[in-house]
């Protein structure tokens, strides 16, 4: 995996895709902190987005 600062557009989505699998896989612990680093940096991930969106359901 590309680090963000490398490739800044596909490391997001590939943090956003680690974040997933995490979450998905019951290791919320892990997720949390890659979801707080992608809500900090420009982008169309949001708080509100990550309510709405069915695979971040608990």
């Amino acid at each position: 995996m590309m680090p963000i600062e490398k490739e800044a557009y596909r490391g997001v989505i590939r943090l956003e895709d680690l974040a997933n699998i995490y979450a998905t896989a019951g290791s919320s612990q892990e997720a949390i902190p890659l979801l707080d680093q992608l809500l900090s940096l420009p982008g169309i991930l949001s708080a509100n987005l990550l309510l709405m969106d069915p695979t971040w359901k608990p």
